[in-house]
């Protein structure tokens, strides 16, 4: 029987042990999440309000600290202790928390999550083939953008991860032309050659914008139909209500993440369409 994934999926950004609402990427400007389910910020709490009020089973876990700790120079370690509560509270979680080795993906999808390799941290192709390789569909890969731009790109050629280098990409609030950089479509056709078939093409400018479905040039880009077999398309960033969802699921989404609207009232439990999966069903 296939699994079918969620349409939509509620995401939280973890900071300091809090959740934070995201704002076009500019985590230094992060501020400790108001949500109108709650008047916690701790993730456990955030993430029970959203399962009373939507019934959403499947939960993106953004570990910032985790991911900002690689920039840094650190090795990230994702806070497994919330991880595990999450897990325990019933959620298939999906948690992106700087991956940058096989040996993280596989200690996260050893605690039930989906780990989430996200451009941003990846340190090298073999690194992804490696984890591919080892989870096959149990992990997603993020195709970070900022502008349109890939955030950072390995060296698009074949090189051990020990002496691989990095064209840089657009960092967030950098608004300077990138010369020479891969393009995004560049990323995903050679991520697929890794053997990638789950994407999350999310533009981090677009993260808390209510810009609307601007996403929608992504996954419905005549770059995945090119790709000659099917993979799934996860995007999100700027949503701001139902019709936003159904927009970017007409476009070529099989999920839709979505954060602020939630916490905002501005994504109604009620005005919820017919239909919409919230959990992984079978067919």
């Amino acid at each position: 029987m296939a699994c079918l994934e969620p349409e939509v999926v509620p995401v939280i950004d973890v900071m300091g042990g809090a959740v934070v609402r995201a704002a076009r990427g500019q985590r230094s400007r992060y501020q400790p999440l108001k949500s109108c389910w709650t008047p916690s910020s701790d993730p456990c709490d955030v993430a029970r309000a959203l399962r009373d009020r939507y019934g959403f089973r499947t939960l993106y876990v953004a570990d910032l600290d985790a991911i900002q700790a690689r920039h840094r120079g650190g090795r990230p370690a994702p806070d497994d202790r919330l991880l595990r509560r999450l897990t325990a509270d019933g959620w298939a979680v999906w948690l992106d928390a700087g991956i940058t080795g096989r040996e993280e993906a596989e200690r996260i999808a050893e605690c039930g999550a989906t780990p989430v390799v996200g451009l941003e941290t990846l340190p090298s192709w073999s690194v992804l083939s490696d984890i591919v390789r080892c989870l096959g569909a149990r992990m997603i890969f993020s195709v970070d953008l900022y502008r349109g731009r890939p955030v950072r790109v390995p060296a698009m050629q074949d090189a051990p991860s020990s002496s691989a280098d990095h064209r840089a990409g657009p960092s967030p609030g950098d608004d300077r032309p990138t010369a020479d950089a891969p393009g995004w479509r560049d990323v995903v056709f050679r991520a697929v050659a890794e053997g990638v078939r789950r994407f999350i093409v999310l533009d981090l400018y677009l993260v808390g914008s209510g810009e609307g479905p601007v996403a929608a040039r992504y996954v419905g880009d005549p770059a995945f139909a090119q790709i000659g077999e099917r993979v799934q398309r996860i995007t999100g960033g700027g949503v701001r209500n139902w019709d936003d969802c159904r927009s970017l699921l007409a476009a070529g989404a099989d999920t839709v993440l979505v954060a602020s609207a939630l916490h905002d009232g501005r994504m109604m439990p009620e005005a919820m369409p017919r239909g919409v999966r919230r959990d992984c069903g079978h067919s």
